[in-house]
């Protein structure tokens, strides 16, 4: 028994697609960040640390 809906590669691609040039046009249309905010968020102190 399957749990997932009978969709095909092709149509599980194109709705990917579409997702992918949706994020893209916002970012187009978005307003450049402010240059104070280009580090913000990137680093997490201590991530990855053991």
């Amino acid at each position: 028994m399957s749990w997932l809906l009978p969709l095909s590669s092709k149509d599980i691609e194109k709705e990917v697609r579409k997702e992918v040039d949706d994020a893209i046009a916002l970012a187009k249309e978005s307003p450049m960040p402010d240059p104070s905010e280009l580090f913000t968020n990137v680093y997490v102190k201590g991530f990855g640390e053991r």
